[in-house]
């Protein structure tokens, strides 16, 4: 699905329109034109004309007569507008008599003329057109590009005879002129919205438009070569929107120095790059960024984009000579949430071009260039003045490192009919193109409620973030799991009784309804529970929603790795399920209603659950490999800190239980065991839900 944005500012332009049917009225000009100018823009201004135009028709001498309105729309939109006429008749009314009307135009092929124009009837043509009748709503006029004075020339007209009372008739017309929707920013761009079909989107920083898909290898790419200038660009305006750091920035803007290197501005003239082997200033080459490409590959816009050597595709982080850099880059000039791909000699990751080429397009070259629409444009040896191969093949810069003063690069050729993908090291002084690929994951969020589905998909198994809670910011680190899920590595620590039912709605994966209910401690005045609120007290285990937030902010003495953890709050499973299922006896309903952030839910349990699926991908390993090989992935870093159960607390350190979603029973739900000597001995075990467990939630890619 194409998300775009559709601008919601709209112009209306109203005005009356009078028609005069009176004898003895001689000499009006004919086809008279008035000029009302309008500029559209993202927010729109109303301009009201006072005028009034009148068309003067007299049944003996002049029973027809005309008058034209030129509107004028002006808008910087980059992909037009378009502008509705509009009223609530059809008919012109007459201003002391609303008894007398002209009707407007019957509908006829082709339309009508001056000579054929149907009498006691009036009607409107768009420029030199045949006029017509008047249906409200049409669309009088459209562009799909930036106007300036994009002028629609409107003439109404009428005709009488003696059948027609005389005097003055009017009726009001509404103008509406309307941006077109227009591509989105590729830097807000949710990666949900990436398909298989092509979608146009802008970057923020120089306006220019660029095709992205999501290409068989399941990632979301740039179709064409980037185009940036950064010598051209405010340095406020890479900022915020380029994937590199404010101190990154401003190193390149400073032409690779402040130190150690002499402070010059971007260089983006190919001769100021000749004349030595340049690694530690950025050089851009974009006299030719908007050129066609001899030979292309697909159907992106075919440009050849800008050169860039690695200093600057890395926007200045990594602007060393051979010998001194290290490690892969992790900035660059591509658009936040975008970053330069990673082909490895490894083979081994899901963006590994060659690894892509071999294993999903199974060594097909026109398959795999048309569906990453490539172009051929060689790339330049900055040191010599070199294109090489322009229209033979084509080299993108990617962000691993390959040795010494080399960074990898993917390197497509086609010599006859024989076409060839491969990785390599290239030094980092050339000048290559670069194409991005989204990163769009959970390392670009604050807050758990923003995480999509996509974003799971699109993160790496064994990403560690620490992301906030809305409802009440306290922070959880959570993790790409080996089953595929992002799971919550500490247990829930949201105090219901202190947030409050506004924080919870929206933010919860709670109806709001049901919310209201927990809130009301699990009742209303018609049900079978009293209204008491949300409690910590221990009574009345099943109807009331309950809590204990004592050990909260204690830090576990048992755990299954060596960070510091929280022991979080304990909940029944009438809080647990966010009040959706408060009963003793009698509901086998599962959970489908918890009290985890919005996105984010209870894991489901029994041997075909999530949590057995986590289980499974860990390999069963035993309690030391749990520990010291898995280290921060092992089930969810788990706290063994007993139970708090229907006596009070259980201080049992050797083992913990959490809620799922799994109905067990007439009054139980499965719930997961970890034990420190024998991880998840219990895998599931049942629970009366008046216990009060722990709760960890689940974000899954689909």
């Amino acid at each position: 699905m194409l998300k775009v944005v559709h601008r919601t500012s709209k112009l209306f332009i109203v005005f009356c329109l009078a028609f005069f049917a009176t004898a003895g009225v001689r000499n009006i000009a004919h086809a008279d034109t008035t000029t009302y100018q309008v500029n559209l823009y993202k927010t729109l201004k109303i301009t009201i004309p006072t005028d009034l135009l009148e068309i003067a028709v007299n049944p003996s001498t002049k029973p027809f007569d005309s008058k034209s309105v030129g509107i004028s729309v002006s808008t910087n939109n980059n992909t037009g507008y378009y502008m509705t006429m509009s009223s609530d008749t059809t008919n012109l009314y007459k201003t002391d008599d609303g008894s007398k009307t002209l009707e407007t135009l019957s509908e006829k092929t082709g339309g009508y003329t001056e000579s054929n124009f149907e009498t006691n009837k009036w009607g409107y043509k768009i420029g030199s057109a045949n006029y017509t009748s008047f249906t409200s709503g049409t669309q009088i006029a459209e562009s799909d590009t930036m106007v300036d004075n994009d002028v629609t020339t409107l003439t109404f007209a009428a005709k009488v005879d003696f059948l027609q009372a005389s005097g003055t008739y009017k009726t009001k017309l509404e103008f509406l002129a309307v941006a077109n929707p227009t591509s989105m920013l590729i830097q807000d761009l949710d990666s949900v919205y990436c398909t298989e079909t092509p979608t146009w989107v802008l970057d923020a920083r120089d306006g220019e438009e660029y095709m992205i898909k999501r290409t068989a290898d399941g990632n979301c790419w740039m179709m064409d070569n980037l185009r940036l200038d950064p010598a051209q660009v405010p340095l406020v305006v890479l900022k915020g929107n380029t994937n590199a750091s404010d101190g990154t920035l401003t190193y390149l803007k400073n032409g690779g120095g402040t130190g150690r290197y002499t402070s010059d501005a971007v260089i983006d003239e190919q001769a100021g790059a000749f004349g030595g082997a340049i690694y530690d200033k950025p050089y851009v080459y974009a006299a030719k960024k908007d050129e066609v490409a001899d030979t292309v590959y697909g159907v992106g816009s075919g440009k050849v984009g800008a050169y860039y050597n690695f200093c600057a595709a890395s926007a200045g982080s990594y602007c060393y000579k051979g010998g001194e850099g290290v490690g892969n880059a992790t900035e660059d000039v591509c658009p936040s949430g975008w970053r330069l791909p990673a082909p490895t000699y490894n083979y081994d990751t899901d963006e590994d071009w060659l690894n892509t080429y071999r294993n999903v397009y199974s060594n097909d070259f026109d398959n795999f260039a048309n569906d990453y629409n490539l172009v051929f444009v060689g790339h330049i040896a900055f040191y010599n003045s070199e294109i090489s191969e322009w229209d033979r093949e084509g080299s993108w810069w990617g962000g691993t490192i390959a040795h010494d003063s080399a960074m990898e690069q993917l390197k497509a050729s086609r010599w006859g009919t024989s076409g060839s993908i491969n990785n390599g090291g290239s030094t980092r002084y050339n000048g290559f193109p670069i194409r991005c690929i989204m990163k769009k994951d959970i390392t670009t969020v604050t807050y758990l409620q923003d995480v999509t589905k996509q974003m799971v998909a699109d993160t790496a198994v064994g990403t560690v973030v620490t992301l906030k809670d809305k409802r009440d910011n306290e922070e959880y680190r959570v993790a790409k799991l080996a089953d595929g899920n992002i799971w919550m590595l500490e247990n829930l620590r949201l105090e219901l009784t202190e947030v409050s039912l506004e924080t919870l709605q929206g933010n919860t994966n709670a109806a709001d309804e049901t919310l209201t209910y927990l809130k009301n401690g699990g009742g209303t005045e018609d049900d079978d529970y009293p209204i008491t609120g949300v409690t910590t007290d221990n009574d009345n285990s099943y109807g009331t929603p309950i809590i204990i937030n004592e050990f909260k902010d204690t830090i576990a003495e048992s755990k299954l790795d060596t960070s510091s953890s929280k022991v979080g709050v304990f909940y029944n499973a009438c809080a647990t399920s966010a009040g959706s299922s408060c009963h003793r006896f009698g509901n086998t309903n599962d959970l489908t209603q918890d009290i985890c952030p919005s996105s984010w839910r209870l894991p489901t349990g029994n041997d075909t659950g999530e949590y057995r699926a986590l289980y499974n991908a860990l390999n069963a390993v035993t309690a030391s490999d749990y520990v010291t090989t898995q280290g921060s992935l092992v089930f969810m870093k788990a706290l063994n800190m007993g139970i708090q159960g229907y006596n009070g607390y259980d201080p049992d350190s050797s083992w913990s239980s959490y809620w799922t979603s799994t109905h067990s029973g007439t009054s139980d739900f499965h719930t997961a065991e970890a034990n420190t000597l024998s991880p998840w001995s219990y895998f599931w075990e049942d629970k009366m839900r008046g216990n009060r467990l722990y709760v960890r939630c689940i974000a899954k890619p689909q």
